[in-house]
């Protein structure tokens, strides 16, 4: 599934334990944050939304023993 940056959608990252952390993403559709190091990925629930759009999926990736996950928010337009 491929398509276009979507800029100024609201990203949300939900630990299982804690505050969320509510970030934009950019111009070009980028986002960036940090969370707890005592928070696993496998812990963490991460949901994209902006008017005119619905959320389509969620990519993760990261490398085994890696301290960075990435992830993707795909959204489709309504």
């Amino acid at each position: 599934m491929r398509g276009s940056a979507v800029s100024n959608a609201r990203v949300v990252l939900r630990p299982k334990v804690g505050e969320p952390v509510i970030l934009k993403s950019n111009a070009i559709g980028l986002y960036r944050s940090h969370i707890s190091k005592d928070v696993r990925p496998d812990e963490l629930e991460v949901s994209c939304e902006k008017d005119g759009y619905k959320q389509a999926r969620i990519v993760r990736r990261s490398t085994q023993g890696a301290a960075n996950v990435e992830t993707n928010c795909m959204m489709q337009r309504l």
